[in-house]
């Protein structure tokens, strides 16, 4: 056993010392990433790894090789252990710093909008007198009537009677083709609308009217004017004509409240009765 001992150890100095060169290797790699003050201990580890025979000797012995790779694995335990402290101590720095980053840059995008608005000021939309016309066109407008027109209030719409003991002549108006014009007798087919109350047309009268306005005038409206108490006999003679008449009819009650309303199925509201002019309320298209 004696003589071949020798070749055994040599043998296994020879693995061990390649296995400690590429420790070395590795060991040196570790180094540079190795974290500040810990560098120096890694770098005391590696001068081991990398350290030759003592002079005079062949090579390290079994129990030589064994303690040394040990403490070279110990070392590189070490440093691992390092580099995984670290990188979870950098971590939340890097989080904190990108949610910085992430916030600034929201906060610089909310000033460039607000600097836009306070730069460029919404433009008002210019109304088209076209459609001012329109939106007016479909909100309730107010009218006078009256036997005396100059009694109205510039710039109101009128209405006034076309015959009968009041008759207002053309030129006391100064727009006739704009004119509500008022039949009380139930004969005038070229009036706007009738008057059915007493002293004047009957509600009986009305189906006749309405039939003799739409016949001359096709496309047209026939407006009936009548009291709470009249408006249920009018309807009743209007009725027996055909639907497509029927349909042209607006009906205006009146219901002198003193505030401004419809009636329910009326198109148009007498609420105000006064000593030179009455006031209505009508709805678009009346």
């Amino acid at each position: 056993m004696s003589s071949f001992r020798p070749n055994v150890c040599f043998s296994a100095g020879s693995r061990v010392a390649a296995s400690l060169a590429a420790a070395a290797v590795a060991t040196s790699a570790l180094i540079a990433g190795a974290p500040g003050a810990h560098a120096a201990t890694v770098s005391a580890g590696a001068a081991k790894a990398s350290a030759k025979p003592p002079t005079g000797t062949t090579g390290f012995t079994a129990a030589q090789a064994t303690a040394f790779k040990a403490e070279i694995t110990a070392i590189k335990n070490e440093v691992t252990a390092i580099t995984a402290t670290t990188a979870k101590a950098t971590a939340p720095r890097a989080a904190v710093a990108k949610a910085r980053a992430t916030k600034a840059r929201a906060a610089a995008v909310t000033a460039t909008r607000a600097k836009a608005r306070a730069v460029t000021p919404t433009k008002a939309r210019a109304v088209t007198p076209t459609k001012a016309r329109a939106a007016a066109a479909q909100q309730d407008y107010t009218f006078y009537d009256s036997i005396n027109p100059s009694q109205i209030p510039a710039g109101r719409q009128v209405a006034t009677y076309a015959d009968g003991q009041y008759a207002v002549s053309r030129s006391q108006v100064s727009d006739p083709g704009n004119v509500i014009w008022i039949d009380v007798s139930g004969n005038d087919a070229n009036a706007n609308a009738l008057d059915v109350e007493p002293g004047d047309a009957t509600p009986a009268q009305a189906a006749g009217w309405v039939d003799h306005r739409l016949t001359a005038h096709p496309g047209a409206v026939a407006i009936i004017y009548t009291m709470r108490s009249d408006w249920a006999a009018a309807q009743a003679a209007v009725d027996t004509l055909p639907a497509q008449m029927r349909a042209s009819v607006r009906w205006w009650i009146a219901d002198p409240t003193g505030q401004p309303h419809i009636v329910p199925g009326a198109q148009a509201t007498q609420w105000y009765w006064g000593s030179s002019y009455d006031i209505s309320t009508a709805e678009p298209g009346f």
